[in-house]
């Protein structure tokens, strides 16, 4: 395995089209929700959420987190029973963002990945142009400039999938599995120009379900080694322990085109080995109320 797993790149996009890796609101996403928000708010479980975002500021950049639940839940319409809007699963006062009821009902929890500070940094802006320098942590590099590259984003990641279920001191929002199915959905737009199967594969399992030249290393003690997927034991977040005993699935998704039930059919569902067999998949994708594969 190579202790540089990518090399510096150079990713530039046209702001005028709106393709700042998920960062801003663009013209295409405010558009598809001129026609979703009014259609929630005639919706007695969804209107809460509608107003919320009202609430906020409406169609803003602030706002893109909510506008992501509110496609989710736009999807969730033609889905079957009517879903339920932040659901209290009897974890201290917290609640999930969605309660989907059926033979087993599926909690979803979502979660964005916003611009980190590190990314921020390595953006240079040139008039309708933008270009962002990211490169692979080098031992000679401070601790800020590792922070710029490939895999400080995929650490980053991790710590905010981690939040959905340990707030620092301990357990949050997801109870101990008791036959209800449990889901992080994690929107992933502004993540590296929305990453792809093998980043989002990394994020959950590790380096041993990759090709040895994709895996991204970070520096442990003064040697390199992969970074570890929240599933795994070895991973050294301390979120990871409750993600492998609490949540049967993360689910990635990286949305282009806005349109109605892309969310659907662009998720990637990855199931959690510590929790789920084989067989025990077959049996839960049958059962699954967002009629996506496994």
């Amino acid at each position: 395995m190579s202790v540089v797993s990518h090399t510096a790149q150079t990713i530039i996009a046209r702001q005028a089209e709106g393709v700042m890796w998920g960062e801003t609101l663009s013209e295409r996403e405010a558009r598809a929700m001129e026609r979703v928000l009014p259609e929630l708010s005639s919706v007695t479980w969804a209107k809460p959420l509608v107003d919320r975002i009202e609430r906020d500021g409406g169609l803003c950049s602030d706002n893109m987190p909510l506008l992501f639940e509110a496609r989710f839940a736009h999807a969730l319409l033609n889905q079957g029973p009517a879903p339920e809007y932040e659901f209290r699963a009897g974890v201290g006062d917290t609640v999930i963002d969605f309660r989907v009821p059926g033979n087993a009902d599926w909690l979803f929890e979502l979660t964005s990945i916003r611009p980190s500070e590190a990314v921020k940094r390595a953006t240079v802006e040139d008039g309708p142009f933008v270009s962002r320098f990211l490169s692979s942590p080098n031992v000679g590099n401070t601790a800020d400039e590792n922070k710029e590259s490939e895999e400080g984003e995929m650490l980053l990641a991790q710590q905010k999938i981690g939040a959905k279920v340990f707030d620092g001191v301990g357990a949050t929002k997801f109870p101990e599995p008791d036959g209800r199915i449990h889901v992080i959905l994690v929107d992933m737009r502004a993540y590296l120009n929305g990453g792809d199967p093998w980043d989002y594969a990394q994020i959950a399992y590790g380096p041993n379900r990759m090709p040895r030249e994709l895996v991204h290393c970070w520096l442990h003690d003064g040697q390199w080694q992969p970074i570890r997927g929240l599933y795994e034991p070895e991973c050294l977040g301390k979120a990871a322990p409750f993600v492998q005993q609490r949540i049967h699935f993360l689910a990635f998704v990286a949305e282009k085109t806005y349109e109605p039930n892309e969310i659907l059919e662009k998720l990637l569902l990855l199931p959690n080995p510590n929790l789920l067999s084989d067989s025990d998949l077959k049996l839960v994708a049958a059962e699954c109320p967002i009629k996506v594969g496994v």
